[in-house]
């Protein structure tokens, strides 16, 4: 990761002038400092401090920011003299604000101070130049030099299959499941596309855990990397796919396997970061199968009601009367709760273990089941985020329109939504607090980078009407995170706006796969861009189901897509395998069977 600005003291006034202008012209802002009592001293006859934004991950967008102000919380000061302490660089800039840390790496000549919240214009940091010891003689190619701050290492987590590989001689492929938040054993488990394919290609399995999820816990532990805001400035997507580069690059060389090619997979946050990283890294993966990616989720790009939408179609086409009743009861929960004991009586019809603190905790526990149960509406029983019945928005909806008929809108919900939270039965009463799938870590992501902007529509949504309101959104960051979004960063780095021509003209080799029951899908690519860029949609597909292993009760439409899948791969239109040096094994491959 990168320091928010960049910061060299230099002295020697003879070369300050043409110091000066080789900054100028390469986008650094240059402050020059001359006293009378520098002009007078031969040893230290002016200093230069040189400052460039360099976009550090925990700012506002770059596009907010202005010559000399900032939001960015990190100061990077090069030129250090190594005598200098963690202490000598404090007390100066303590003025300009409350610090997290100050960094000296040894031996590099630089430091890194943060802020918890954003400094003073550089214009008045420029002072801070006179009381900090610098390196006596500084060369002039020090100005472009770069300073990389010793991290302690951690330990990533990756999970490799190699028993129907074909090997480096004969070009085996390597198919790399992209973790994403979660413990990379969940997708590993529900993942079974790729393992049903691997031995038709002779390829390896590799599942490489995303930074900050399941056992890849940087600092040591997950107590450290989830300490504060320093700490976890480092879970970012494009430290993600560093990560995957490194360890495919260094895997291939320890297997003397450079030659061999690798095909990417991701579902959801997992296929975002396959499609990225096909985008980025073209020289290290030659094709991406991106499922259910919603890569255009964000700022002006699609609307905000799109994601709510999709749910309440998909309660709609299954019953309208469904639909209406869960529509009317936000508004019985907020008469409920303006009941004498409301809150207690709400706790007691929908079974909680302790009494609800507020109305916005039901609230938003009602919303995550609605939402989960349109992403995994799969048309078989499945257990990926929690035990269901097939088509489980229908089940749900069974439940709520059988419900007696002396039942109230409350006591409907609640006897619907058990499906979701209480399938098995096997639960007596329901935690709020729970997380069982690592959330936190991704609340770090969307109020940093992965903004994703939300909202429901009053006419067309069964959920409560909201407006996306960026403001709340950047508080509530600030209050949980002490951390700005930056809405714009993530399209910045890997593309979203103007996407079509993006991918037409700059990208290849990529399957964007959705099924229209899934919210994501509306934030995903639905149409092809070239013959390199495909999409695959199948109307009645919900999340990554594709990915999902194949069963004797797949529908012949999934049956035909993954068939699709394999053909692209495989290189009958897409350049993948076919133009990699490939010999798999001739063995057929037939997907919905056991």
């Amino acid at each position: 990761m990168n320091p928010n600005y960049e910061k060299m003291v230099y002295r020697k006034w003879d070369v300050t002038a043409t110091v000066v202008q080789r900054a100028e012209q390469n986008g650094y802002k240059a402050i020059v400092l001359t006293g009378e009592a520098d002009m007078k001293n031969k040893n230290h006859h002016g200093i230069v401090v040189i400052v460039k934004f360099i976009g550090g991950y925990a700012s506002n967008d770059a596009s907010t920011q202005s010559d000399g102000v900032s939001s960015n919380t990190t100061i990077f000061v090069g030129g250090l003299d190594p005598n200098v302490t963690e202490e000598d660089l404090r007390q100066p800039f303590s003025q300009y604000g409350e610090i997290v840390s100050v960094k000296i790496p040894v031996g590099k000549g630089c430091g890194f101070v943060q802020f918890t919240s954003s400094v003073k214009k550089i214009g008045d940091l420029s002072e801070v130049a006179r009381v900090v010891p610098a390196v006596n003689q500084v060369k002039l190619h020090l100005v472009w030099q770069l300073c990389f701050l010793d991290l302690p290492k951690f330990r990533q987590r990756y999970l490799i299959n190699t028993e129907h590989w074909v090997g480096p001689s004969r070009f085996g492929p390597i198919f790399l499941y992209c973790g994403n938040e979660d413990d990379i054993e969940l997708f590993a488990v529900n993942t079974g596309f790729v393992w049903d394919i691997a031995p038709h290609f002779g390829a390896m399995i590799l599942f490489p855990e995303h930074r900050y999820y399941g056992e890849s816990m940087p600092f040591g532990s997950r107590g450290e990397a989830y300490r504060n805001a320093t700490t976890l400035s480092y879970l970012t997507a494009e430290q993600a796919l560093a990560d995957f580069a490194l360890l495919i690059t260094d895997l291939k060389k320890n297997l003397s396997a450079e030659g061999c090619p690798v095909v990417l997979f991701g579902g959801s946050y997992g296929g975002m970061l396959a499609a990225w990283m096909r985008l980025k890294y073209p020289h290290i993966a030659v094709g991406a199968l991106a499922s259910s990616a919603p890569i255009l989720q964000f700022e002006d790009i699609v609307p905000p009601e799109t994601f709510y939408n999709i749910v309440s179609n998909s309660f709609k086409r299954e019953s309208s009367s469904c639909f209406d009743t869960i529509k009317k009861s936000w508004n019985a929960l907020t008469s409920e709760v303006q009941k004498e004991d409301g809150l207690r009586q709400l706790s007691k019809t929908f079974r909680f273990c302790r009494e609800l603190k507020s109305v916005q905790d039901l609230t938003d526990w009602l919303d995550s089941a609605y939402s989960y149960l349109a992403m995994v509406n799969y048309p078989y029983p499945a257990n990926f985020i929690m035990p269901l019945p097939a088509h489980p928005v229908k089940e749900v909806c069974r439940k709520i329109d059988g419900s007696p008929p002396d039942s109230s809108i409350l006591e409907r919900i609640f006897n619907g939504v058990s499906v979701f939270y209480n399938y098995t039965g096997g639960v007596d009463c329901f935690q709020l607090d729970d997380d069982p799938h690592g959330i936190d870590g991704w609340d770090w992501q969307a109020c940093t980078e992965i903004v994703m902007p939300m909202g429901s529509d009053r006419n067309t949504s069964m959920f409560p009407a909201y407006d996306w309101d960026y403001s709340a959104f950047r508080e509530g960051c600030k209050r949980d995170f002490q951390v700005t979004p930056r809405p714009r960063w993530i399209t910045t780095e890997f593309g979203g706006h103007g996407i079509e021509h993006a991918l037409k003209f700059f990208g290849s080799n990529i399957i964007f796969s959705n099924g229209l029951l899934d919210p994501w899908s509306g934030g995903s690519v639905l149409k092809n861009i070239s013959e390199t860029i495909v999409a695959l949609v199948t109307e009645e597909g919900a999340h990554h189901i594709d990915l999902r292993a194949s069963t004797m009760e797949d529908p012949d439409w999934l049956v035909e897509q993954r068939a699709t899948e394999v053909k692209l791969i495989q290189g009958s239109r897409l350049c993948f395998l076919a133009c990699a040096p490939l010999n798999p094994p001739d063995n057929e491959l037939t997907l919905g069977e056991n």
